[in-house]
C-alpha cells in the first residue's frame, strides 16, 4: 500500500505498477488462495456467460451467498487474470478465497465486454443470468444473497439493481431460498462526464447515444425506490474527475430521491482504484480494509 501514492491517481498509468506489486504479495499467498475449492460453470448460452464458484469449507442451508463482478472499463475483464503483471490465476481468485474462507459461497461471473457484443444493458443482464443460476442451483434453504460490483463491475451492478427491464430478476430474489441482502458498488465511475477521449470509443459501443440517460447516474435519477441497501466505498487515491466525483454526484442523487436510510459511504484510506480489490487474499490486515468495512456493513464482522 505505501507504493501506491507514487503510482499517480489517473487509471490507466496506475494500473499495471498497481498489478505488479500485489502480484509479489499474491504469489507469497498463492497456497492458501488456490486452496480455496473452485469449479466452472456455464449460466448461458453465450460463450462469455461462465462463472467461478468458490465454497467455503462448511456449506448449510443458511449459507450466505456473495456475487463479485469485477471491472474492466466495460471492454476488457476476466474472472480469472491469465497473464503478468497479476500472479497467473490469482486475480480474481483472490476474491473467492477471501470471502469463502469467511464462510461465503462466492460467485464470479464473467460478462460479455463491448468486443464480444456488449451493449447496454448487457451487463445487467448477465448479472441477472449469474443469479438466475444461484437461484436453480440453490432452490431450498434461507440463503442471504450480496452484490459487490468494483469499477465497471459495479456500474453493472447498479445497472442490475436500478434499470427497469431487469424487474423481473430484482423480483426473484426478494423472496425463496436467495434473498438480496445488499449492493456494493467500489470505484463506481457513475457518469462519464469528465472521461477521456479515449474512453470515447468504448462509451459509443456500449451505450450508443444514451450515455447519460443509461450510466449509473441517470439510471438512479429515475429508478423506482431500490430494493435493498447500498454501500458505496471509494479509496482515497482514486481519480478525482473519473471516479470520486462520479460517485460522489451518484450518492447525491440517491440521497435526493431515497433518503439516506439505505445508503452508506465508506472512504478506505491509502488505497487506489485497483488495490481495493486485488488487495483481498493477501493475509495483511491492512490491505485488506475493503474485505473489513463489507463484512461490517453486512453484520457478518
Amino acid at each position: 500500500m505505501d507504493q501506491l501514492p507514487a503510482f499517480g491517481r489517473s487509471i490507466f498509468p496506475a494500473l499495471m505498477p498497481t498489478m505488479k506489486a500485489y502480484s509479489v504479495l499474491h504469489e507469497k499467498n498463492r497456497s492458501n488462495i488456490e486452496s480455496t475449492p473452485r469449479e466452472e460453470f456455464k449460466y448461458g448460452s453465450d460463450p462469455r456467460q461462465k462463472l467461478d464458484f468458490y465454497t467455503p469449507k462448511q456449506v448449510s442451508d443458511d449459507t450466505p451467498i456473495l456475487v463479485f463482478v469485477y471491472g474492466g472499463g466495460l471492454s476488457r475483464g476476466d474472472k480469472r487474470m491469465p497473464s503478468p503483471p497479476t500472479a497467473e490465476g490469482l486475480v480474481y481468485a483472490n476474491i473467492g478465497h477471501y470471502f469463502s474462507s469467511r464462510g461465503f459461497i462466492t460467485v464470479i461471473p464473467d460478462y460479455r465486454r463491448t468486443g464480444d457484443g456488449g451493449v447496454f444493458p448487457s451487463g445487467g443482464q448477465d448479472v441477472a443470468g449469474a443469479l438466475e443460476w444461484v437461484k436453480n442451483r440453490f432452490s431450498t434453504g434461507n440463503h442471504k444473497l450480496w452484490i459487490m460490483g468494483n469499477s465497471a463491475g459495479a456500474v453493472h451492478s447498479a445497472t442490475w439493481l436500478l434499470e427497469p427491464s431487469l424487474a423481473e430478476s430484482r423480483k426473484s430474489v426478494q423472496s425463496g431460498s436467495v434473498v438480496i441482502q445488499g449492493v456494493v458498488l467500489v470505484s463506481i465511475p457513475a457518469h462519464f462526464q469528465q472521461a477521456g477521449e479515449d474512453r470515447s470509443e468504448v462509451l459509443t459501443a456500449y451505450y450508443k447515444d444514451k450515455v447519460e440517460q443509461d450510466c449509473a447516474l441517470g439510471l438512479v435519477s429515475r429508478a423506482e425506490t431500490p430494493i435493498t441497501r447500498v454501500l458505496a466505498v471509494l479509496g482515497t487515491l482514486d481519480p478525482e474527475d473519473e471516479i470520486i466525483e462520479p460517485s460522489n454526484d451518484f450518492v447525491k442523487k440517491w440521497k435526493e430521491r431515497f433518503g439516506q436510510d439505505k445508503l452508506t459511504e465508506v472512504l478506505l484510506e491509502g488505497h487506489n482504484h485497483f488495490s481495493t480489490v486485488i488487495a483481498l487474499g493477501t493475509g495483511i490486515e491492512r490491505e485488506e480494509s475493503l474485505g473489513t468495512e463489507v463484512l461490517k456493513w453486512m453484520g457478518q464482522a
